[in-house]
């Protein structure tokens, strides 16, 4: 079983990736550092048929019949040593899922991949910072409150 484990600091970036190969560990930085929290155009260029590659900032991409090649846009080997394959069912799974637990905030974000079965969880989901501020004022302006009805 491959896997990616991502952790999250406070502000819901990802500040550090583990991996157990090289594939998977490409995957990864394709998700912390291309995708982040958005992901859409990645989505888009899947549909477009006249596009058979793209990149971003650390992952070139390619895509033949349903199978999409993720490797490292940096790599010196041509072709590279290293990639990761998906098919394109998996590649839209792993976008949508990554879009919907980024934005819940959790500490962890875990993918499997035993075979072709992929899973994606998040682990201690916490509030962002902004939630945060907003429920330490909420605190505050109740306990005046109070003080003001007591005294």
């Amino acid at each position: 079983m491959e896997y990616i484990k991502f952790t999250l600091d406070q502000k819901g970036l990802v500040s550090r990736i583990t991996a157990n190969d090289d594939a998977m560990y490409i995957l990864g930085s394709f998700l912390a550092s291309d995708v982040r929290g958005s992901g859409n155009s990645f989505g888009e260029w899947l549909d477009m048929e006249d596009n058979f590659c793209c990149s971003g900032n650390i992952t070139y991409l390619e895509k033949e019949g349903n199978e999409i090649w993720l490797s490292d846009l940096y790599g010196e080997e041509d072709p590279p040593l290293h990639y990761c394959k998906l098919t394109r069912e998996q590649f839209l799974y792993i976008l949508d899922t990554w879009k919907k637990l980024y934005k819940q905030n959790p500490e962890e974000i875990i993918l499997t991949k035993d075979g072709d079965d992929i899973k994606m969880e998040g682990r201690g989901f916490k509030k962002n910072y902004f939630s945060n501020v907003v429920h330490r004022i909420w605190t505050y302006l109740l306990k005046k409150l109070r003080r003001i009805k007591e005294g």
